[in-house]
Parts: C-alpha cells; sequence; structure tokens
C-alpha cells in the first residue's frame, strides 16, 4: 500500500517533535541546571526549523495546488525526504554527542532503543515516500492541472487561465505580436526613451481568453517574456517581479471584460486553499497583486520551499534550490 502525502507529513511532524521531547529528556537527566553546550544547544534551533518546514507544507491544500501545477503531491515527497534525511542526521549527531561526553553506556539504554525505533519509523516512512514518487512518476495516465482546473472551477466567479497553468508546468503556447505606436502607455513611452528596445504583446492562446500583457525588451537575446531582463517596481512595495509572474497569475478574462476586470490570483493563497475573491485574493492590476503578496506572504507568513520552487520566487534575491532565475523577489525590509 503506497502512503498518501496527507499521512507522511503527519507522521513525519509527530516523529520530529518526539525526537525533540527525547532530546530534552536527555539534557534535563544529564545536564540541566549546568548549562547546556553550544554543540548540543544548536540541536534545538535545527528541530526547530525542520519542524516549521513540515508545518509549512501542511498548510498547502493539495487538492487546489493540484490545479495549478502537475502532481504536487510527487513534489512535496520529495521535499519530506529532504526533511527525513535531516532529521535522522540531527538524530544521530545528537546521540553521539551524548555518548562521547557524558554517558559511553547510553546504546544500551531504554533511551537509545526509542531513537532506534525513530530511525526505523523515519526510514521506512522515506522508502514509502520513493515508492510514492515512482509509482506517480511512471503512471502516463495521470491527470494534469489543467484538466483538473477545469473540472473543479465550474460555476466560480473568478479562476485561473488554462494558459497560465500551462506557464506554471513549462509549456507556453502564447501568442506575440508587437505593440503598436497608439498602444504604448506614456510610462511605455518613458522607458524606450531611456532604455530603447521595443514592446511586445504576450497573448493568451486559450481559447475564450482575452488576457494579454505588453513587456520590454532590448535585444534579441532577451525577446522571450520568459528572458527578458525587464522588472516591475512600485513605490512603497517590497516586491520585484517580471512580466512572466503575471502571466503566470492571470485569470481567465471573457473578450467582454472591459476596464478594472479582475485579472490576476494569488498563487500562493489558492494553494493554500484560499478561494479567488475580488480584492482579498484576485486583482485588477499588477500592482494590487504585488501589494498584496508584500503584505501577506513574507516575513513569518513565507510560504514553503516547495511553493517558492514551483512558482519561482525569491526572498531578499536568494533563489531557491533549483531555480536559477526568480519570476518574483519578495525584498527584506
Amino acid at each position: 500500500m503506497v502512503i498518501n502525502i496527507k499521512t507522511a507529513l503527519d507522521e513525519c511532524a509527530e516523529h520530529a517533535s518526539d525526537i525533540q521531547r527525547r532530546n530534552n529528556t536527555l539534557i534535563e537527566y544529564y545536564i540541566y541546571p549546568q548549562p547546556v553546550p553550544t554543540a548540543i544547544a544548536a540541536y534545538q534551533p535545527r528541530l526547530l526549523s525542520l519542524q516549521q518546514r513540515i508545518k509549512l507544507i501542511k498548510k498547502v491544500n493539495f487538492s487546489q495546488l493540484e490545479q495549478l501545477i502537475n502532481d504536487p503531491d510527487c513534489h512535496a515527497a520529495l521535499h519530506l525526504t529532504l526533511i527525513i534525511a535531516e532529521l535522522r542526521n540531527a538524530m544521530l549527531g545528537f546521540q553521539t554527542l551524548f555518548e562521547q561526553h557524558y554517558d559511553p553506556g547510553l546504546p544500551q539504554q531504554t533511551h537509545q532503543a526509542r531513537y532506534i525505533q525513530a530511525f526505523h519509523d523515519l526510514r521506512f516512512l522515506e522508502q514509502h515516500l520513493h515508492d510514492l514518487i515512482r509509482i506517480r512518476q511512471s503512471n502516463p495516465n495521470r491527470p494534469r492541472a489543467e484538466h483538473l482546473l477545469a473540472l473543479r472551477s465550474y460555476g466560480s466567479c473568478y479562476q485561473f487561465c488554462p494558459g497560465a497553468i500551462q506557464i506554471l508546468n513549462g509549456e507556453d503556447h502564447g501568442l506575440i505580436a508587437n505593440v503598436s505606436d497608439k498602444e504604448l502607455l506614456p510610462s511605455n513611452r518613458d522607458i524606450l526613451a531611456s532604455k530603447w528596445g521595443a514592446y511586445l504583446w504576450w497573448t493568451c492562446s486559450s481559447p475564450s481568453c482575452a488576457f494579454k500583457l505588453r513587456f520590454h525588451v532590448l535585444g534579441s537575446l532577451g525577446s522571450s517574456i520568459h528572458n527578458t531582463s525587464e522588472t516591475r517596481t512600485h513605490p512603497f512595495v517590497n516586491l520585484e517581479y517580471r512580466s512572466i509572474f503575471l502571466v503566470k497569475s492571470h485569470l481567465h478574462i471573457s473578450s467582454h471584460d472591459g476596464a478594472g476586470v479582475i485579472k490576476y490570483g494569488c498563487l500562493l493563497c489558492f494553494a493554500e486553499g484560499q478561494p479567488l475573491q475580488a480584492e482579498a485574493t484576485a486583482f485588477s492590476t499588477g500592482r494590487a497583486l504585488a501589494t498584496h503578496l508584500h503584505y501577506t506572504h513574507r516575513g513569518g507568513n513565507l510560504p514553503p520551499a516547495m511553493l517558492l520552487e514551483k512558482f519561482k520566487l525569491a526572498i531578499g534575491g536568494q533563489c531557491p534550490v533549483g531555480v536559477q532565475r526568480w519570476d518574483a523577489n519578495i525584498l527584506r525590509n
């Protein structure tokens, strides 16, 4: 029987808490009330960090996330196996310190037997996660996010566009056209006057979606919306982002929608289970979306690493592991 990701997260969280309790028991028995040595004290924040990483993944609503990215369970399992490996290493390191400096007979005691059981349980859980990854990756008929989006978004007031979902999953069928002189905004003209280059339209190819976006290019090497050097910023908003981030966040817009229409949804809010609601999690402008991210998804409300990676979000200019170029960068104060 293959474990499901929610069960794996619950079990991993329970093991992390249990390991911390056992560590505290050893500290109280062998060290307290003397000061805790730095080498041993260092394991406390390490375990807390791992617990926080598990907690953040547990905030994800997988039934909604699978409407955005293909096979999020598999993606979460990959991140969870890394956490489990760090948990096992932390547990072994902590035990070794106590055995070497406090009680050479620790391996024969009840505490050690419990550590061994936890170590084996984590290894067993890790193997189940590898099985989950292998089975899901080998299934050619696993549902795609854009198809699940179409099935589950029926009747919603707002919904992400299949064209946005395709780009989130590495496929871009958007159409490119020149922005005519009369279609240029005053801010576009200012940029052209100072930087030269040209403006292009990215137009969604999804049936009945009228979304399109201007973006600036400087030369042939950066003529794609995926690699243009253009960045967007707004006063008093600690976020910079690229045009591709807006494309990935765009909602389905019908051709009869006029000015002020809700165009963008917050990918992070939706991935955590929130509905798309106007001016709360869905917005009419890029600035409004950026302002929302600035106030809602920073500091203690940062998303888990798996979402930072999939949505290519950097924190303070630092990209997630495996990401070479960010789509949006949440700036530090």
